[in-house]
């Protein structure tokens, strides 16, 4: 825990209480449901994949934690990108694999 000090010094001197209309309790649901989207596609086995929603998971779980309203977006603009990125993956290998049956 010590040797993580300095780090989470550093995180709470860049995050700060960002009040963001996502935050507020009227949206839990759809947060809720961005994050088993965002989940989902982490679960999917592809490799090279599982970094960008793993990493889109913790900078939304820290903005959640902190409050930041701006880390909240930012972590789920990377979970975006990483659902869109394994969807093209899937659907490129769905693809590949329908051409080569036929």
């Amino acid at each position: 825990m010590l040797r993580l000090r300095p780090i989470t010094r550093r995180l709470e001197r860049i995050l700060r209480e960002r009040h963001s209309p996502l935050l507020d309790r009227r949206h839990d649901r759809l947060l809720g449901s961005l994050l088993f989207l965002i989940a989902f596609a982490l679960f999917i086995p592809l490799p090279f994949t599982g970094w960008f929603p793993a990493i889109s998971l913790f900078v939304i779980g820290v903005g959640l934690v902190e409050r930041d309203g701006v880390a909240t977006t930012v972590g789920l603009a990377i979970g975006g990108a990483s659902v869109v990125l394994t969807a093209g993956i899937l659907i490129s290998l769905g693809l590949g694999a329908e051409a080569m049956l036929d």
